[in-house]
């Protein structure tokens, strides 16, 4: 449910700031939603949210595109560009569990940008699709193109968004629990774990467990607590035996 609303606001947004959209505002908080599902999901639900959520909101192009191109092509152009989009969805995402949080926020507008600078030079388009038209009238923003060209405008309207879902959502990184729950279930396992062998190698009385300690295989004897602390000074410990020779396990508590 959380998926299909992040893929319909992102196609809203993109719908009204893309192609023939001039909201200006929503082009910056598009990607987020999408952003947001993919540094929480895996990268096939990503990507498909990604690839959704972009070439529905490409769709405001169709009804005037439809009257001068075949349908066919034209839903196959739209749905490349949404495959790039993802692609890049996906390349932020990697960088978010690979990289440090200042450089995972360039990956998203640096493969963005990419893609439209090399789809300008072979494009027959060139930059006719870009969402910086829409940008316009964004008078302090727009003065960065007469230095870095529209790829500058481009990239720093697609910067704020990744690190925004990036401050939101702390993506796990590889090696880390997923989530509380399986680590309090790990927990539980262990705990069972050693009370099974207390009760089932001891074959005696054994008493329930608190918190971790140390554990060693020991053959179950009477021991002398004092004469261990003479011996070595050593603090007290608890011992888990019973009578009988049989082998069992010690818990030592430092």
């Amino acid at each position: 449910m959380w998926t299909l609303l992040a893929v319909a606001l992102s196609a809203c947004a993109y719908y009204v700031s893309i192609g023939l959209g001039e909201f200006w505002p929503a082009a910056w908080i598009a990607p987020i939603p999408v952003l947001l599902v993919a540094f929480r999901s895996s990268w096939r639900t990503a990507a498909l949210a990604a690839f959704a959520a972009y070439f529905l909101g490409s769709l405001n192009l169709f009804a005037f595109f439809a009257k001068i191109a075949p349908v066919p092509l034209l839903v196959a152009e739209l749905a490349v560009i949404a495959l790039v989009f993802a692609a890049a969805v996906l390349v932020a995402r990697f960088a978010v569990r690979r990289l440090p949080g200042w450089a995972s926020a360039f990956a998203f507008p640096a493969a963005w940008t990419s893609y439209k600078f090399l789809s300008s030079l072979v494009s027959p388009h060139s930059t006719s699709l870009s969402l910086v038209y829409s940008q316009t009238d964004v008078l302090p923003l727009i003065q960065i193109a007469s230095v870095t060209g529209l790829w500058g405008v481009t990239f720093v309207v697609t910067l704020a968004p990744p690190r925004i879902a990036r401050l939101t959502v702390r993506a796990p990184r590889p090696g880390a629990s997923r989530s509380p729950s399986s680590c309090g279930a790990l927990t539980s396992l262990e705990c069972g774990h050693r009370r099974l062998c207390l009760l089932f190698a001891g074959g005696g009385q054994w008493r329930s467990l608190r918190g971790f300690g140390r554990w060693e295989p020991v053959r179950f004897q009477r021991r002398n607590r004092t004469a261990d602390l003479e011996r070595g000074h050593r603090k007290p410990h608890r011992v888990f035996a019973s009578s009988g020779g049989r082998s069992g396990l010690r818990r030592i508590v430092r």
